[in-house]
């Protein structure tokens, strides 16, 4: 007897009467046998599910923020489209950059092939030319890593600080365009063909 012949033998049953009692036993033995064989699958389940878990907690993160003074800064990675969003605002003084491009870091090891980044820089107040240290350490990493195009969101009438991004962007060969906002960069990444205003 197998559990399928149990299955439809008692299938439509509520209860058994004595007369069934050489059948039950005879099924006893496959029940038990069944059970067994769940309870195995139950365990590897378990397991498995341990495993998964404990790969989510020490995966590095997606996302990472921080704040100091008047600075905040922002590190966000999208799987789903790929790109790295990193947003600056307050003042960018040497430790700031420092720590904040360092934070940075903990997420690259998420980063798929080619990814992009968008930079938001807009709402910096103010740029000590020493923090250009960190970013310039932070754009030759991402290069080492292949990242495929770059489009920054520069602060509004401050033109030299846009040359100071220029610059180590240039210097580092990376592919970059300048952007009106986050919406307009991703636009852009998405649609190049539709961009003039390659650097």
């Amino acid at each position: 007897m197998d559990l399928e012949t149990i299955k439809n033998k008692f299938k439509l049953r509520s209860s058994v009467s004595v007369k069934n009692i050489s059948a039950i036993m005879e099924a006893f033995p496959v029940l038990l046998k069944e059970i067994n064989s769940f309870e195995i699958k139950l365990d590897r389940s378990q397991e498995i599910i341990k495993q998964l878990n404990k790969q989510v907690k020490n995966r590095p993160p997606l996302s990472v923020k921080g704040q100091k003074g008047d600075a905040s800064w922002q590190s966000i990675y999208k799987e789903e489209n790929n790109i790295l969003y990193i947003l600056f605002s307050g003042k960018l003084t040497y430790s700031v950059a420092k720590r904040s491009t360092n934070q940075v870091l903990s997420i690259l090891p998420n980063l798929r092939k080619k990814f992009d980044i968008i930079v938001d820089v807009s709402h910096i107040k103010a740029c000590d030319p020493k923090s250009f240290f960190h970013i310039k350490k932070l754009i030759y990493i991402f290069k080492s890593i292949n990242i495929n195009r770059l489009a920054l969101v520069p602060v509004k009438n401050k033109p030299e600080l846009l040359a100071m991004f220029e610059k180590v962007l240039k210097e580092a060969g990376i592919i970059f365009f300048v952007v009106k906002d986050i919406k307009d960069g991703e636009n852009t990444l998405k649609n190049l063909s539709s961009f003039l205003k390659i650097r």
